[in-house]
């Protein structure tokens, strides 16, 4: 229920950004990595191809276990997601700011905020 709700709430909030425009949009930016997390093909694809758009999210994913105390309500998806097999591993690409701003975009995701 609670990967649903993420992914439901994640194309939501992709979904308000379309066209040309809104690749350079910052939020869009920072959310484009997450939405692999409701699409397992495009993840296994992703993380085959070591892409960059994979290691920011495992990176995003061990910045969020390191970090549970600071976002409660990720600990149990954290494990939803491991138990799927999306898994983070530490690349060290993405910025501490970015992965600040999309693990607070992950916790509104699974507030309803875009459901």
């Amino acid at each position: 229920m609670m990967y649903r709700i993420f992914c439901e709430s994640c194309k939501n909030y992709m979904n308000q950004y379309n066209g040309e425009v809104a690749s350079g949009e910052y939020r869009y930016k920072i959310a484009h990595p997450i939405a692999l997390i409701g699409n397992p093909e495009a993840y296994a694809r992703e993380k085959q191809r070591q892409s960059g758009i994979y290691k920011q999210l495992s990176d995003l994913l061990v910045y969020v276990r390191n970090n549970l105390d600071r976002y409660p309500k990720l600990k149990a998806f954290i494990w939803t997601l491991e138990s799927r097999g999306i898994i983070g591993e530490y690349f060290g690409v993405a910025s501490d700011q970015d992965m600040e701003e999309q693990a607070k975009l992950m916790s509104m995701f699974l507030d309803l905020i875009y459901w």
